[in-house]
């Protein structure tokens, strides 16, 4: 069974790509949506970065930024990748992810889905989404193309695609208001000859998962499982094991939320730094950062919700979850385990 781990799919799942904008920065208009007017040349330019993510060595470091209504978070990102060894990145900033140094392996071939922007990644972003090509600009003094991503007349990402080495230089999410709600830029990238990281930290404790067919998700729900296999726009595209817990993976091909369900009561007390809040029609306890945080108990299971998503997002996952409909003590030390710490091992990078 392959082994792989959880908070890794979370890192390189994020695919972060840009640079720090005022908040006020809104979409333009999209246009008249329409799955015919997919532009093959914005298809190709994704490809292409899909390939480049797994065999361009590179190092350089990226700043990236997220803003909500309540709170903002820019973080720094030092990042080495050697293709076919792994990525070697530092986060410096953002709450939880301060300094925090981690080594993530590269892909297992066997792997039956890509956390990040790769072939099933691409596959899925078409059918849910309009490409088409923008603008060319620079990044980090670099050449790019420019990808659009729009649904229903708006526009709703642009990714900028390197020239020369195909690699994903930035990223723009805006909200369902038009608003820019997560960026993420190299300010600095070298791409580099294939070489070896010799000194790696250690990885991430206690979070090595076994990976679940998603063809047996009707029977964990015949089990009690809440596992919905649609969340909003985002599908249902992974499902692992991790102690007790099910870690469940959503995707639309641009955003990436997690979610771990785990049998147990939430007692609200023991959630220092978490406020309570109203998302997708449950009440959940939040902390937002680089990821954001939500949980919520109910009828014994505890939902925990960890992203970079927009806040839209989020909501649409939290609605497709059965809703909190009691607190009771005893949940955060015998139940999270180090689930809520991931926080520490999670950012967006390329």
């Amino acid at each position: 069974m392959t082994r792989t781990t959880p908070a890794a799919l979370l890192l390189i799942g994020a695919l972060g790509l840009l640079l720090v904008a005022p908040a006020s920065a809104a979409a333009q208009p999209y246009g008249v949506p329409s799955a015919e007017r997919d532009d093959a040349s914005a298809i190709a330019s994704l490809r292409r970065a899909a390939i480049a993510v797994e065999r361009v060595s590179y190092r350089g470091t990226r700043i990236v930024s997220s803003w909500g209504s309540e709170s903002s978070t820019t973080i720094l990102v030092d990042v080495e990748h050697v293709a076919r060894q792994g990525t070697l990145v530092r986060m410096r900033g953002g709450g939880a992810a301060e300094d925090t140094t981690a080594f993530l392996a590269a892909r297992d071939e066997d792997s039956p889905h890509d956390p990040g922007l790769g072939v099933d990644s691409l596959e899925l972003l078409t059918r849910t989404y309009d490409l088409r090509e923008g603008t060319p600009g620079d990044v980090a003094g670099r050449a790019a193309d420019v990808v659009e991503i729009g649904q229903a007349g708006q526009l709703v990402a642009r990714i900028w695609v390197d020239r020369a080495s195909g690699l994903p230089l930035r990223r723009e999410i805006f909200d369902s208001t038009g608003q820019l709600a997560v960026e993420s830029a190299f300010i600095d990238l070298q791409v580099t000859d294939d070489g070896f990281i010799a000194h790696l930290p250690p990885g991430a404790p206690d979070t090595d998962a076994d990976q679940v067919g998603l063809s047996d998700v009707p029977d964990l729900q015949q089990r009690g499982w809440a596992c919905p296999q649609q969340a909003g726009a985002l599908h249902l595209v992974g499902v692992e094991r991790v102690a007790d817990a099910l870690h469940l993976s959503y995707s639309d091909g641009l955003s990436r939320v997690s979610v771990f369900e785990q049998r147990g009561d939430l007692d609200p007390r023991d959630l220092a730094g978490y406020s309570p809040r109203e998302l997708g029609g449950r009440t959940v306890y939040v902390r937002a950062g680089m990821p954001s945080y939500a949980i919520w108990e109910a009828s014994g299971t505890v939902y925990t919700l960890v992203s970079d998503a927009p806040v839209g997002t989020m909501e649409r996952v939290i609605a497709s979850y059965p809703g909190a409909d009691r607190t009771e003590p005893g949940f955060w030390g015998r139940v999270a385990g180090g689930l809520a710490r991931m926080g520490a091992w999670v950012t967006p990078i390329v």
